[in-house]
């Protein structure tokens, strides 16, 4: 009787266990079933008379380009506060007259890359999302906040970024990029994710606890390869609301020491 009962008790462990299993691949599996796909689809005319080797206006030979693609994502239901994302973005080059190489570095992209390709993970308040990704604040970002980029592939960072809501009206960041794609690489083609100088790191914080006014402050230290290529930026904003209207102060200053000695630092009002 002795050995029939931890028998039966090694017996319901195991399936216990099973059990376990079966249950979490479930709700992986509803996970993945409640995945939510979203995607863009964009076209742009742009024309340009300016010649930016001479700084002519007009220039002697116009620039146009007509270019359609968009984007594809989807992102997983949350199982356990862990999320998993991924996006494609994509351009192709519909007609191209090419004089001043006006749109290099921003709409003459033909092709396609993974932008995003995360993992986002949520426990109270506290947010972490570490991988591919677009970032939207005022000093790092991938495009206007809310808004639809003006490019047919926006910006993307490969990123840690920290972010905690436990102060009432208020959003802290932290983050650190290693590397960044940008919208194109400059002779047709998509960019890919190249090494950050030797990193960059990120505070940012967003304040509205007073009506109608919010507060917004950021700091970004960017790590050049040596110490004659480190940049850095402080910013600070408020706005505040008065009916359809909007009243806004900004303040930026910054260093980049890339530049000369009597031009590394600038500000801005």
């Amino acid at each position: 009787m002795k050995r029939f009962t931890k028998l039966s008790l090694a017996t319901i462990a195991t399936l216990s266990t099973f059990a376990t299993i079966a249950n979490a691949s479930d709700s992986i599996a509803a996970a993945f079933a409640d995945s939510k796909v979203k995607g863009e689809l964009k076209s742009v005319y742009a024309k340009s008379n300016f010649d930016p080797g001479t700084q002519a206006l007009p220039a002697t030979k116009d620039d146009s380009i007509l270019a359609v693609g968009g984007s594809l994502g989807i992102i997983t239901d949350s199982f356990y506060g862990i999320k998993l994302g991924a996006t494609f973005q994509a351009s192709s080059i519909l007609s191209d007259t090419n004089k001043n190489a006006i749109f290099a570095n921003d709409l003459n992209v033909s092709g396609a890359v993974l932008s995003e390709s995360y993992v986002d993970y949520t426990i109270a308040n506290t947010n972490l999302k570490a991988g591919r990704q677009f970032i939207t604040t005022p000093l790092l970002s991938s495009s206007l906040d809310g808004k639809s980029s003006e490019s047919l592939i926006k910006d993307s960072f490969e990123a840690y970024v920290l972010t905690n809501t436990d102060i009432p009206d208020t959003t802290l960041v932290a983050g650190y990029v290693s590397k960044y794609q940008g919208k194109t690489n400059g002779t047709q083609d998509v960019s890919k994710f190249n090494k950050f100088q030797d990193g960059a790191y990120t505070i940012y914080a967003k304040n509205t606890s007073v009506e109608n006014l919010t507060l917004q402050a950021q700091y970004l230290d960017e790590n050049g390869v040596t110490s004659a290529t480190d940049k850095n930026a402080l910013y600070f904003q408020a706005d505040y609301a008065m009916g359809a209207h909007i009243l806004s102060a900004q303040y930026v200053s910054s260093e980049d020491k890339t530049q000369a000695a009597n031009a590394q630092e600038g500000t801005l009002y």
